[in-house]
């Protein structure tokens, strides 16, 4: 009972917390005004154990999935006894990790320019094209962590790099679509919502 009594007094202190601070335009703008984004936020901050104030540079939420940073993983994974070392330039990325439980093995992952050719990504406005050599150690970081230490991530397995990265695949054309297709083309001013990304289209964009 007295667990119980602890949980929801926690509960209502975040609710409080993210009550007071949503509002703020000093937040990143993922989170302004959205106290449940942030509250998931704060939660995964909780679990993984950083202060939640990182949860603000360190962790997004998209498609309704925390995203840590790369940088964030890394952290984690060092946190957790891992050794990760990483090596590159502004061609390619190496990262290495070796766990804590078992020293013999390490995991590597390298992604260099003709890989992120072939996933699409090189040369892409934004990131990509300003910086590249940031970008290919966020992949490289994420991926090994992924393979060697997922357990150190609270089940938050992909960064916000590949997140952001990954385009919505559709599943299947309903009726409603394919008559929308064969109408004229219309110019939508609407702003740009999320994608909406699961775990299957996810592994397949970055395979």
């Amino acid at each position: 009972m007295s667990n119980e009594i602890a949980t929801n007094s926690n509960l209502a202190d975040s609710v409080e917390w993210v009550r007071m601070m949503a509002p703020s335009d000093l937040l990143p703008k993922q989170f302004q005004g959205k106290p449940a984004n942030l509250l998931f936020a704060i939660e995964y901050a909780d679990a993984v154990g950083i202060p939640r104030i990182h949860a603000l540079t360190s962790i997004a939420v998209i498609s309704g999935k925390p995203s840590p940073t790369a940088e964030l993983m890394a952290s984690l994974a060092r946190k957790a006894g891992h050794i990760l070392r990483v090596v590159g330039d502004d061609t390619y990325c190496e990262a290495t990790l070796i766990r804590a439980d078992d020293r013999e093995f390490s995991f590597q992952a390298r992604w260099d320019v003709d890989k992120a050719r072939k996933a699409k990504l090189w040369g892409n406005a934004g990131p990509w094209t300003q910086y590249p050599s940031a970008m290919l150690r966020a992949r490289a970081i994420s991926e090994v962590i992924r393979m060697g230490a997922p357990d150190c991530l609270a089940g938050a397995v992909y960064s916000q790099e590949e997140m952001r990265d990954v385009r919505p695949v559709p599943v299947r054309a309903t009726a409603a679509d394919i008559l929308q297709a064969t109408e004229p083309a219309r110019v939508v001013s609407e702003p740009v919502t999320e994608a909406v990304v699961d775990d299957e289209s996810m592994q397949a964009a970055l395979s």
